[in-house]
């Protein structure tokens, strides 16, 4: 049957937050910046740290969902 959401959710934002600060701190300061067209380059500081477990969380369910799409998952 698989695992249960809240269980799901856990192991998402545990790899998120892994991500999360492996990039904070072993990328480097370069990591830390969202490039503006038009404006440059600009240091988001400590906000890296949960725009990447969000981001991790909605791509693993985004995957989840195409896969189940087609009606194979």
């Amino acid at each position: 049957k698989g695992i249960h959401v809240h269980e799901k959710l856990i192991l998402q934002f545990a790899a998120g937050a892994l991500t999360a600060w492996w990039v904070y701190f072993k990328l480097g300061e370069h990591w830390r910046e969202i490039y503006i067209p038009f404006d440059g380059f600009i240091n988001i500081g400590w906000f890296i740290i949960p725009l990447i477990i969000v981001f991790v969380i909605f791509t693993a369910n985004a995957v989840n969902f195409a896969d189940g799409m087609d009606g194979l998952a």
